[in-house]
């Protein structure tokens, strides 16, 4: 941080990363992840929504909203069946 752009500076994913947290997926998808602009944290929240949408829902009390949520959707518009088989750590 600094005095003129007090946020500090984020990292943007890339494919590894992306692959990574989310496994396999198509090109497309990863760029339109990518230009979201998440950090790795925003991934990583999005896919434990995406695994476990019940109980992260019911933790947190809210839908999810801006990064997290656009990338959520990205996901579930290529599979809308998305589970457990998909996490990654």
């Amino acid at each position: 941080m600094n005095a003129t752009n007090p946020r500090p500076a984020r990292h943007n994913l890339d494919r590894e990363e992306v692959i990574h947290v989310l496994g396999p997926i198509d090109e497309d998808t990863i760029l339109r992840i990518i230009a979201t602009g998440a950090s790795k944290c925003e991934l990583l929240e999005a896919r434990e929504r995406l695994v476990r949408p019940g109980e992260v829902a019911e933790e947190t009390q809210h839908t999810p909203m801006g990064v997290v949520g656009e990338i959520v959707e990205i996901v579930r518009s290529i599979e809308p069946a998305w589970d457990d088989s998909h996490d990654r750590d």
